[in-house]
């Protein structure tokens, strides 16, 4: 907020009527006697949005405000906070493994389109001045189970994500210092603290990660970095994504010639967690079909699980006998820039002998805004394998890769951004389990030097038996700043 005689902001507006210019209007703003003056302080016609970008200038006391008008003419992304961040979190040297910097919460009500008040579950978590990230991370959607065909997603649904500023805590309570644009209901939605720092190193051998997603909360790592992200260990939401599935049904005593796309217990096992809202866990979760991109259970007698799907699908499992094999998890259509979706889990193989495991969780997402970023580390959102042979149970399938999005102004360098499917469970003599789908890498930089790695999982393996299919490799999308 503007505070006092000293404060200045200048008010950029992008407007992108095309990929070869940008028009910038700067506006000035400032405490003149009693009241609040503006005046236009320059018009830049520029070949690229970074050279818009240059033009905003945040002083000691001021704050600064963004707004992108799209071609359409809509208004989009309205908030208060630079799109880097204003590094009020200083500078910061990570030496050490498994640090979580970002904190999650619930929230208590709706947040609908236009409102600057959110009720969330854990105010304490967050602080007057603190940048947060309101995120969708799941939504009502209507999905048949068993339907493999691609899942279209846009604003309404899930993977919607805003950034804004906190002004006031009370209770919990929360006050944003600008409306929100889209709409967040409580179930499926949560808000997220980001630190913004001036200068971030990650030691090698050291690592930032998200907190594992628990069905509310978690599942992405988010930084802010106004200069330069030195990276030489790790970013990761590996396996923090979508759970996978449970083993529901009780072991021993199951029967035989189990084929339906819904089964109940014990004749089938749980489907891995995707983004519609309230299947994971419900009594129809049990059976052969894949939930859009959550990889379906093995069913009766010893069948192999589907893998999880994301930007690729994931292989079906493979059966211990008839068509007891579980789905592969379907490919999410996004736009991989603007939201955000972690990997689906994998189904969880057919259990009657003591011997099964859940199946794999998904990678989660890791959102990353810097100046520049160098070093040799790893942005990683990986599904998670599932180690160990199965030889009296059906294997289970293996997590899809979540997304990895990352935006540098200047350039862009790492050893690798990974979001990799994870591989099925092999095994012998029984059904086993297919390999997650590859995620999303998305790369936004006017130099870029970081290589991409959306492999598919493998599906388990058995010399004397059919081999469950391998997931589908991901997607990777990479434009410079004016695009």
């Amino acid at each position: 907020m503007l505070r006092g005689p000293t404060d200045v902001v200048r008010l950029r507006i992008d407007v992108n009527w095309g990929v070869a210019y940008n028009i910038c209007i700067f506006v000035t703003k400032y405490w003149i006697a009693r009241g609040w003056r503006t005046f236009l302080a320059g018009l830049c016609i520029v070949g690229t949005m970074a050279g818009c970008r240059t033009g905003l200038e945040v002083l000691p006391g001021g704050d600064a405000s963004v707004i992108v008008i799209n071609p359409d003419g809509s208004v989009g992304n309205v908030g208060s906070l630079p799109m880097l961040g204003r590094g009020g979190d200083g500078d910061l040297t990570i030496a050490g493994a498994g640090m979580v910097v970002n904190d999650y919460s619930g929230l208590l009500e709706d947040a609908s389109a236009g409102t600057t008040q959110v009720e969330v579950a854990r105010g304490a978590r967050f602080s007057a001045g603190d940048a947060v990230l309101l995120w969708r991370t799941q939504a009502q959607m209507d999905v048949t189970r068993g339907d493999q065909q691609v899942v279209h997603m846009d604003s309404s649904g899930p993977g919607v994500f805003e950034f804004h500023v906190v002004t006031a805590i009370d209770t919990n309570t929360v006050t944003l210092s600008a409306p929100i644009e889209h709409g967040f209901p409580k179930d499926g939605s949560q808000m997220v603290r980001v630190p913004e720092y001036r200068n971030l190193t990650i030691a090698s051998g050291a690592s930032v990660v998200a907190d594992p997603w628990d069905g509310s909360v978690g599942g992405i790592v988010a930084l802010l970095v106004t200069e330069t992200a030195t990276v030489n260990g790790d970013v990761s939401a590996s396996a923090m994504g979508f759970r996978g599935g449970n083993l529901d049904s009780s072991a021993g005593g199951a029967p035989s010639g189990c084929t339906g796309l819904t089964e109940p217990a014990p004749r089938a096992e749980a489907s891995g967690e995707s983004v519609p809202l309230g299947r994971y866990g419900s009594e129809d979760n049990l059976g052969r079909g894949n939930v859009a991109s959550g990889g379906g259970g093995g069913a009766c007698h010893g069948g192999g699980a589907g893998g999880g799907g994301n930007a690729g699908r994931g292989g079906n499992g493979s059966p211990s006998e008839g068509e007891n094999f579980g789905l592969g998890g379907t490919l999410l259509d996004v736009d991989a820039f603007t939201t955000l979706v972690m990997g689906g889990g994998g189904g969880a193989g057919e259990e009657h002998h003591g011997g099964g495991t859940a199946g794999g969780r998904g990678g989660g997402v890791v959102l990353v805004r810097a100046q520049r970023v160098v070093g040799e580390g790893r942005f990683m959102a990986d599904g998670e394998s599932i180690d160990g042979e199965a030889t009296v149970d059906g294997g289970s399938g293996g997590g899809a890769g979540g997304t990895v999005n990352l935006v540098a102004h200047d350039s862009l360098e790492c050893g690798f951004a990974m979001a990799r499917g994870g591989d099925g469970r092999p095994g012998e003599g029984v059904g086993l389990g297919g390999g997650g789908g590859g995620g999303f890498v998305a790369m936004e930089s006017s130099v870029s030097g970081c290589e991409a790695d959306v492999a598919p999982g493998r599906g388990g393996a058995d010399e004397r038996a059919s081999a469950a299919g391998d997931g589908e490799s991901g997607q990777v999308r990479v434009r410079e700043p004016s695009q």
